[in-house]
């Protein structure tokens, strides 16, 4: 995009009467930009131009704008260095404007964009969610191409026609290149373990915003899951545990793991919180109540299989232990969130209410469906 183009886009942008308008022409970068090559110069320019807009245009209350602009902003960032940095300067924001778990912790101010505010937050967060799957399938399916390498059937994988990933230039199959990719991916997923590290203080309703998070992080652990089991099984062939896996490990040891256990307890809690908010509820209200009952019943099932998948990543992390002589476990400690403890006493009053309510309920669907039966006339 040259100046004069740039210059256009931003006038159209700033004269749009409705947020419509400069979606549309934000539309219209997105798709042009498809057409520029990875790295190039004129790719620099639109990132260039993209970031002051997200930087220096107030948007207020548009969360529409707002998403699309962040949304741009990760889609050519990813395209032009593969760094996942933007998106832990979205979530410092975002965690900023929301707010933290804790209600005594004081938050350093963080206005890195201007597009975020307390409005456009949960927009912003969604796009974070979208682009963080995408990210970690990316690195998923070059691990998956990686373990492929030391297959013999194999052709190299890292062979495209158009370059797709920079990350995949490393070459043939020797020990010194897979080390230089297995760096590459554990600088990326540094980037979005910090981003996910914001995110789990970050004090999101139930719903959406609390669901998509915790199936962010399931996907987070389950990839450093398949990059440690990886690296065990191929351990005969490197010397030492890689710098950038060693520093990974320890950084979620030490910060990602029990902020997100501490999560997972704050999420329990507001659960519980709502579902003794809807047992205070009118029948009027049935649909809404039905409907967070619901949101709640998935959140309950997202949160085993987090644990799962964590407990999957220490288990081949205490493997790669064994193989390298080196405690990686260090900075790991049990969590209270683990302990899946059965109270007798609890579920037997939840049965009985669980019952009480069938019967109540079933009471009253027989008297809408049958109110008053007509006799049979006799012939």
């Amino acid at each position: 995009m040259c100046l004069p183009q740039q210059s256009l886009f931003t006038a159209a942008i700033n004269a749009s009467t409705t947020s419509k308008d400069a979606i549309l022409m934000l539309g219209v970068v997105s798709l042009l930009m498809k057409y520029l090559p990875s790295g190039s110069q004129q790719l620099k320019q639109v990132h260039s131009w993209v970031h002051g807009h997200a930087q220096s245009k107030e948007q207020g209350n548009d969360a529409p704008l707002a998403k699309t602009l962040a949304s741009l902003l990760l889609t050519v960032v990813a395209r032009q260095s593969a760094s996942a940095q933007t998106m832990e300067e979205f979530a410092q924001d975002v965690h900023y404007h929301i707010g933290d778990c804790d209600d005594d912790v004081q938050l350093e101010e963080s206005d890195q964009f201007a597009i975020v505010s307390k409005t456009t937050a949960p927009s912003v967060l969604a796009v974070l969610y979208a682009h963080c799957e995408v990210l970690l399938s990316d690195i998923d399916w070059l691990i998956a191409q990686l373990k492929s390498e030391f297959s013999p059937q194999t052709e190299s994988p890292f062979t495209d026609d158009d370059g797709a990933s920079d990350l995949a230039h490393h070459g043939t199959a020797s020990p010194t290149q897979h080390t230089g990719v297995v760096a590459s991916i554990c600088e990326q997923l540094t980037h979005v373990l910090w981003a996910m590290y914001e995110l789990v203080q970050t004090a999101l309703s139930p719903g959406p915003a609390t669901n998509g998070l915790l199936k962010c992080l399931t996907k987070l652990y389950n990839v450093m899951s398949n990059l440690v089991k990886y690296y065990a099984s191929l351990f005969g062939l490197f010397t030492h545990v890689c710098n950038n896996l060693v520093v990974l490990v320890e950084t979620v040891g030490k910060k990602l793991s029990p902020k997100t256990y501490s999560f997972i307890t704050y999420t329990q809690t507001i659960d519980e919180n709502a579902r003794l908010g809807e047992g205070t509820k009118s029948k009027t209200g049935k649909g809404k109540a039905k409907s967070a009952a619901g949101k709640l019943k998935k959140e309950g099932r997202s949160i085993p299989d987090l644990i799962f998948s964590m407990e999957m990543f220490e288990k081949h992390l205490i493997q790669l232990s064994k193989k390298s002589k080196r405690d990686l476990m260090e900075h790991f400690k049990r969590s209270t969130a683990r302990d899946f403890k059965i109270d007798g006493q609890t579920v037997q009053a939840k049965l009985s209410e669980n019952v009480k309510e069938e019967i109540e309920s079933g009471d009253e669907e027989g008297d809408e469906e049958h109110p008053n039966p007509k006799r049979l006339k006799t012939v």
